[in-house]
């Protein structure tokens, strides 16, 4: 499963509209919609640590 396609299913799991998880997190809605689509992946591991607190899941998911 790709980083994309792990940030959707989460996203969609937890309840979040993309508008909702780019007010959540502070990141841009575009930049979200791009990772979903593959298209770019977060720069820093700071971005996966806001994604994985809102999202609820360990560090380590977006890896594993």
């Amino acid at each position: 499963m790709t980083f994309g396609e792990k940030l959707r299913t989460l996203r969609e799991e937890r309840g979040y509209t993309r508008t909702d998880l780019a007010a959540a997190t502070g990141y841009a809605r575009r930049s979200i919609y791009n990772w979903e689509q593959d298209r770019n992946l977060p720069k820093s591991i700071a971005i996966h640590k806001v994604l994985s607190r809102v999202l609820r899941v360990d560090l380590s998911y977006w890896w594993g």
